[in-house]
């Protein structure tokens, strides 16, 4: 089993990047929104609840547990900052490590002016992923 781990800020194009991957490999794709998407609604949870991300690293171990085991190749999106998620992404490791898998990491960059305007691109707003400009500066202040 092989793992490609994108991370970066949001609007970078980690989605689109792990689509166009998946296209040409036998990768299959697990979105960090896809999870958001079920998990936020269901538990009703705002991403500032560390439960939220308990249970969404706990479901995304899990995932990849099932998909060592059936041998399928995973991408999976991953939104980085360097306050907030450091200590979740060494945690994270340390489960991989335990389950013999070694993610190759892929990072995405962009110029903060790009990432402005591609925050408020129509093609976000199917799913629920930052779509704000201020929302977006404001997540800025802080490391990617």
């Amino acid at each position: 089993m092989k793992l490609v781990m994108i991370y970066g800020p949001p609007a970078v194009g980690k989605l689109t990047v792990a689509k166009e991957l998946a296209e040409i490999t036998d990768f299959n794709v697990l979105s960090h929104n896809q999870l958001l998407d079920v998990l936020m609604p269901t538990l009703e949870l705002k991403l500032s609840n560390p439960k939220l991300w308990e249970v969404y690293e706990k479901i995304k171990l899990e995932i990849i547990k099932m998909a060592t085991e059936t041998n399928k190749n995973l991408i999976v999106t991953e939104v980085y900052n360097e306050k907030v998620s450091l200590p979740r992404i060494k945690s994270y490791l340390n489960s991989l490590n335990k389950l013999k898998v070694v993610p190759y990491f892929v990072r995405l960059t962009a110029k903060s002016e790009d990432l402005i305007k591609r925050v408020s691109n129509k093609d976000r707003l199917k799913y629920n992923k930052l779509k704000h400009r201020k929302q977006l500066k404001e997540l800025a202040r802080s490391r990617y």
